[in-house]
């Protein structure tokens, strides 16, 4: 009998550690994968910058780090990914830009060297400067985009994903959004062609 209990408790161990491996291995990037949707830097742990850069183990790993002062108990939530990017802040946490007062270019008005690559060197350089998939040091690079192709399509805002992440909230990670008039500039710049003026 005592044999039996110890072979059924390896069992269940390999069960429950092979259950770990495989939820953090099925965090996949694509429409097929699953993602752990991780909070903004507010407990201090340093999450990937980027959903689709979590390795395996990075969801478990926030998933146990407890996250009192916002209410939800974890760091983020496991979910289906749907090819859309990650919404953050949900209802317990609202993101709003900050009102500066500036007004946004409107499309005709946008350069790229005037008013677009200063929002990047203000509130983007610090993490897409030469430590992740994207950068956005000149034109070209932003032009390039990141590790999943282009993120700014020119002439189709909705489909950007640099408009969708700064929209959301999602970006600038770990610090305030970017006020109203800059992410209205961004759009307007994009809507307009994005050109390299």
């Amino acid at each position: 009998m005592k044999r039996w209990l110890t072979a059924a408790g390896v069992i269940i161990g390999l069960g429950l550690l092979f259950g770990v491996w495989y939820i953090g291995s099925a965090m996949a990037q694509g429409p097929a994968g699953w993602w752990w949707r991780m909070e903004p830097n507010r407990s201090g742990f340093t999450a990937p910058r980027q959903p689709e850069m979590m390795g395996p183990g990075w969801g478990m790993m926030g998933g146990m780090m407890m996250h009192p002062p916002y209410g939800r108990g974890m760091m983020g939530r496991f979910g289906r990914n749907t090819g859309n990017p990650p919404v953050f802040g949900g209802e317990n946490i609202p993101v709003t830009p900050p009102d500066d007062g500036g007004q946004a270019k409107s499309q005709a008005e946008v350069s790229y060297q005037a008013d677009i690559q200063p929002i990047f060197d203000a509130r983007c350089t610090a993490c897409h400067g030469g430590t992740s998939g994207l950068f956005l040091t000149s034109y070209d690079q932003a032009m390039r985009g990141g590790v999943k192709g282009p993120d700014i399509i020119p002439g189709d805002p909705a489909q950007s994903r640099l408009i969708q992440y700064v929209r959301r909230g999602y970006m600038p990670l770990g610090g305030p959004p970017l006020s109203q008039a800059q992410i209205e500039t961004l759009t307007n710049w994009v809507a307009a062609g994005a050109p390299n003026n």
